[in-house]
């Protein structure tokens, strides 16, 4: 393709030196006509470009700005910006989140048509004069084919649906933000519920819509963590109406984190569009705030119902029983009656036998008792007269013996003794001569003073 430059005939700048006065040169608003001309002149038409939206921002007139980017991996292959006018991008928006039921963020990735223009200020750029949403939701579906599929890898799907459920759900951590209005349905139908129960529900703040949501309701479900002894359950709740801006639903680490919560999560975003993977995890889907209020008012309820009835079977069990116990203790009476009666009879025989008996047997025992004691008190008199008759004996031989050792007789015979001051001297070396000494005879006493001591016998 011919290119027809309108500043004359172009020549390589780079032969002539830059010194020379003679040499061709260009400004730079020639250039950027130039780069102008050939990119009109090669690429006339609109095309149809994929690429993935890494910045947009809205002007205060309304006009769309957005970077776009292609990928590989983490590495980034191609990037140019592009803008929307105010118009085309009021009809392409409304179209697109119509269609799709999601907005047009950062991070998704799109197929536009558009057309290059280059500025010479502002630089090259697409203008994008139309989106087409199948693409998007194509891509938006097949991502989110890949987070269910691989959180299914993991074992997630059915992870949090396993922990078991109370049977009175009272304790209650809301994942919200403050604003909606599925927070204040939810708390009202709670508190307005027809049976009088409490419940007991603790905010925990956080952002359900926007690109600042998917972090956010991270944030707030790790605060829930760390009191989760405090809670029955964790409830995550948006609040009806719109079905955009659910993107943040779809998110695996937001669903990671949900699948491995220690308690049931409940939710309850409010669309009634497919399932989003958050509900997928969730232990419990519901589609509106007011239905999860419904769905724990109807568990309180059907627990107090088992209890009613559990109550009047015991109650119907119990007076069934007292029934049949009465009647058996009637029974049980009359038997006790009869029994007793003939227990009487034969124990007042008995006892009059026995009375009789005893009275035999104790006659029987008393006269042998009395021969017993008859014959033991003759063999005591008799035993008593030789023991009496044995002790004078032994008392006439003991005077006998007496009578022989009294002194007075040893002295008759004409023995004496003698005594050295009052003691009786068995010895003749106790006494010295001059000493004097008594000598008892039979019939008085002689006193004398001794001449002369001599130990041993001489015959």
């Amino acid at each position: 393709m011919e290119v027809e430059f309108p500043f004359g005939k172009m020549e390589h700048l780079d032969s002539f030196p830059v010194s020379d006065k003679d040499v061709q040169y260009l400004t730079l608003s020639q250039l950027a006509y130039l780069v102008k001309v050939c990119l009109e002149g090669f690429f006339p038409n609109e095309m149809w470009v994929v690429a993935e939206i890494a910045a947009l921002k809205v002007s205060r007139n309304g006009h769309c700005f957005m970077e776009l980017v292609e990928k590989e991996g983490e590495t980034l292959k191609a990037k140019m910006e592009a803008l929307m006018w105010r118009d085309n991008f009021n009809r392409i928006r409304a179209f697109f989140e119509e269609t799709t039921g999601e907005t047009l963020r950062e991070g998704l990735k799109v197929l536009l048509l558009g057309r290059l223009i280059f500025h010479s200020v502002h630089g090259l750029r697409l203008e994008v004069v139309d989106i087409d949403p199948n693409f998007s939701l194509g891509e938006m579906m097949r991502r989110r084919n890949e987070i269910i599929a691989c959180l299914a890898k993991e074992g997630l799907l059915e992870k949090n649906a396993s922990l078991l459920l109370p049977p009175v759900i009272q304790r209650i951590a809301v994942v919200s933000s403050p604003q909606a209005a599925g927070w204040g349905d939810f708390v009202h139908h709670l508190q307005g519920n027809a049976f009088g129960y409490r419940f007991l529900c603790c905010l925990f703040p956080a952002f359900v819509q926007g690109e600042e949501a998917e972090v956010s309701l991270i944030r707030a479900l790790e605060e829930v963590e760390r009191r989760v002894d405090y809670f029955d359950v964790a409830v995550i709740i948006r609040g009806g109406g719109s079905r955009t801006d659910l993107s943040s639903f779809d998110s695996y680490t937001l669903a990671k984190k949900v699948a491995n919560f220690p308690i049931p999560v409940i939710t309850g975003i409010g669309h009634q569009r497919d399932q989003s993977v958050l509900d997928m995890v969730a232990h419990t889907s519901l589609k509106t705030p007011t239905a999860v209020a419904e769905f724990i008012i109807g568990r309180a309820r059907d627990f107090e119902l088992s209890l009613l009835d559990l109550e009047r079977r015991v109650k119907r069990d119990v007076e069934s029983l007292l029934e049949r116990t009465r009647v058996n203790l009637e029974l049980l009476k009359e038997r006790l009656v009869r029994l007793g009666e003939h227990d009487v009879s034969r124990n007042h025989y008995l006892l009059k036998e026995s009375f009789r008996a005893v009275k035999t047997l104790s006659v029987n025992v008393l006269e042998n008792e009395a021969r017993s004691l008859k014959d033991f008190i003759q063999r005591v008199c008799y035993a008593s007269k030789t023991r009496w008759r044995e002790f004078w004996k032994q008392m006439e031989h003991s005077e006998n013996l007496v009578r022989l050792l009294d002194p007075q007789n040893a002295l008759k015979r004409g023995y004496s003794i003698t005594f050295l001051e009052g003691k009786i001297v068995k010895h003749a070396g106790e006494v010295a001569p001059g000493q004097r000494i008594e000598t008892w005879l039979f019939d008085g006493k002689l006193i004398s003073r001794v001449e002369e001591s001599r130990e041993g016998r001489k015959d």
